[in-house]
């Protein structure tokens, strides 16, 4: 069976609360049953489509390739919807008395099922002259579990509505993933976290470990009363994703977000304002400093934001940034950490996504003074 998957919009990057995002869900259903998977979309998608999948996904631009490819039955779905599983072997009943089958739902429209021999019916969408060769299904044994689009709504609103933990005063979110890395460098590492602790002794600060190999560090953030939490999710990694699962459980007054290598020289001394949303980024760079490939991804994500493209906004520098709650309340809601972020590049795209958010929210930039911080670089993937 071919399986065609079409993507129209924005809404394939949309994250699931399986912790995939809609296009991935999609890609490993038909991938069960599928021998060949091919998805459909414009040329603008195609590098971040490849980007959060790799190299060897089958991306087009015109479902006319189908014409090319062999097959006896092919599935087309549609990534503006969610339907948590297939029942398979009712497709197969199907396919052995019908041509095809228009499938409808709850009003979503269809999943169409059909076999080679009408496939240009198909490509020209002359369904209503050719009605007596397909049937549609409403039965709910045909597919099960099937939620409509208001589902994707729920579940984002559920994300800042839960029962989270709050936190007094300052929350420090540590992101951190050390690999196989010499004696000196975890050395560095381990040096970061003891001067974290020594600059903010009371504050309450997690560790999101973003599957470390090397965890030769834990010993001494449990000495240093830091809260651990392993972020094992292939899809939502680096910073961003380590924001996104702490923010999942805990709310505070402050927000401190941070690489595990930043190393403090000093407390952050700035107050935020209370009143209305702030924040500070670390560095001072509103460079691109990626070439059109990274701009084009960038420009997919702001878009799926609804913030249009990137305008030379400020870089909030590692994806480091401290904030008050009214505005990570604002982060939360238009759901920044929510998109995929599996990927080295991806980590710089949301360097680009922060700085560009907080500097049109501000209307301009605030950043922390060099002398209060140094980076220690690892040169890791």
């Amino acid at each position: 069976m071919l399986g065609i998957i079409l993507c129209n919009n924005n809404k394939f990057l949309t994250p699931l609360i399986n912790g995939n995002c809609l296009l991935i869900h999609w890609y490993n259903i038909l991938s069960n049953k599928c021998s060949n998977v091919i998805i459909i979309t414009s040329n603008y998608n195609h590098l971040v489509i490849k980007t959060i999948m790799g190299e060897n996904v089958n991306i087009f631009n015109n479902i006319n390739i189908i014409k090319t490819i062999n097959y006896n039955l092919a599935i087309i779905v549609n990534t503006d919807y969610i339907i948590n599983n297939i029942d398979f072997n009712v497709i197969d009943k199907i396919k052995d008395n019908y041509f095809g089958a228009i499938l409808n739902w709850n009003k979503i429209p269809y999943i169409l099922i059909y076999k080679k021999e009408i496939e240009n019916i198909i490509l020209n969408n002359d369904f209503i002259n050719n009605k007596h060769l397909f049937i549609e299904e409403n039965n709910s044994e045909l597919i099960l579990n099937v939620n409509n689009n208001n589902d994707f709504n729920n579940y984002l609103i559920s994300l800042n509505n839960s029962n989270k933990i709050y936190i007094k005063g300052t929350l420090i979110i540590v992101a951190l993933y050390i690999g196989n890395i010499d004696q000196e460098k975890l050395n560095s590492s381990i040096q970061c976290l003891e001067n974290l602790r020594k600059y903010y002794p009371d504050e309450y600060i997690i560790i999101v470990d973003n599957n470390s190999p090397n965890q030769l560090w834990i010993e001494t953030a449990n000495k240093l009363n830091m809260k651990i939490i392993k972020n094992t999710n292939e899809y939502y990694r680096f910073e961003a994703g380590a924001y996104n699962l702490a923010l999942k459980y805990y709310k505070a007054d402050r927000y401190l977000c941070i690489q595990h290598n930043i190393n403090f020289n000093s407390r952050i001394p700035y107050e935020l304002d209370y009143d209305k949303p702030d924040a500070y980024i670390f560095g001072n760079i509103n460079m691109l400093c990626m070439n059109n490939d990274g701009l084009n991804i960038i420009n997919r994500y702001l878009t799926f934001l609804n913030m249009g493209h990137w305008n030379g906004e400020y870089i909030a520098v590692y994806c480091c940034f401290y904030c008050n709650h009214l505005m990570m309340e604002k982060l939360l809601n238009i759901h920044l950490f929510d998109l995929v972020s599996n990927k080295k590049i991806l980590s710089e795209v949301y360097e680009r996504l922060i700085g560009t958010f907080l500097f049109r929210i501000l209307n301009t930039a605030k950043f922390i003074d060099q002398s209060i911080f140094n980076k220690i670089f690892f040169n890791q993937q």
